[in-house]
């Protein structure tokens, strides 16, 4: 197996990274633990190297030394090779279940907002005994197993287009681009519904058809239909709309007589319906 000539770089900016947002992990009710075949000295030097020297300064979660290496070899990450670990990641309900597991090489860092999203994901199917679909996030609903073919009848068959490419996620649907486009469109009708999506939302693609409907039970005139695309981060969905990077996507806008009169965030379709003719009728 190849590893790069020095990994230990990437190790500091990951305890660093979930330190600083242990916070979020606690408002879940989970601890984040450090695990390393390093002694308990070598941790302790490592705190008194400042952050900005390469070290981890001060840290909010424990480290724990496998100076044995017999936990990163119960959990399958120990390189007996070279005597190290590479870099596993674990969640354990309170029951002392493993529910999800991922290792990366060597010189691959981890995401704490991948971690987030699946510890939020396993507490979801623990709670509402549902599944979670591919790219599911946080605000979005599950899939009820008893209802899954009302589920996988809103996936477009085909995919992408020839070449690889992703069809658009919203062809029929307007798109505005700046401030002066959006504040027309509010005033064109008597409601508007902003529709905040990016092409790589899977949800996204599955919500059109809703949105379309909606639009088209309205009756010309009624209620204007546009999208904001937020494929990249920042520009009109977070300046204007406030839907900024990490938000759930499709996220909605609901305005009557330009004024704002509901939010929405994640795929919720039956709430987007509720939403939409509480307002339109």
């Amino acid at each position: 197996m190849w590893y790069p000539k020095d990994f230990t770089f990437v190790c500091p900016t990951e305890i660093i990274a979930f330190s600083d947002r242990a916070a979020e992990f606690e408002a879940l009710g989970a601890q984040v633990v450090v695990a390393s075949t390093d002694t308990a000295e070598v941790h302790g030097a490592w705190t008194r190297v400042p952050r900005s020297a390469g070290g981890l300064g001060a840290i909010r979660i424990p480290m724990l030394a496998d100076t044995t290496k017999a936990i990163a070899a119960r959990y399958g990450v120990l390189d007996e090779r070279l005597g190290v670990a590479l870099r596993g990641t674990y969640i354990i309900d309170p029951a002392g279940s493993l529910q999800a597991a991922a290792v990366n090489a060597l010189g691959v860092g981890r995401s704490v907002d991948d971690t987030l999203r699946t510890l939020a994901a396993v507490q979801w199917v623990a709670e509402h005994g549902e599944v979670c679909p591919a790219g599911w996030a946080p605000g979005e609903e599950g899939i009820d197993t008893a209802r899954a073919g009302a589920y996988f009848a809103t996936v477009p068959d085909g995919g992408g287009q020839a070449g690889g490419a992703a069809a658009p996620y919203a062809p029929g649907l307007a798109t505005v681009a700046s401030v002066a486009d959006l504040e027309a469109a509010l005033a064109s009708a008597p409601a508007a519904l902003v529709f905040v999506g990016a092409s790589w939302c899977g949800k996204c693609r599955q919500v059109v058809p809703l949105v379309e409907c909606l639009a088209g039970e309205a009756g010309p005139g009624k209620l204007a239909v546009v999208k904001v695309d937020a494929t990249n981060p920042g520009g009109l969905a977070e300046e204007a709309l406030g839907v900024a990077k990490g938000s759930p996507l499709p996220a909605f806008r609901l305005y009557k007589g330009g004024k704002a009169a509901g939010t929405l965030a994640g795929y919720k379709p039956a709430k987007l319906e509720e939403m939409v003719r509480g307002v339109v009728g």
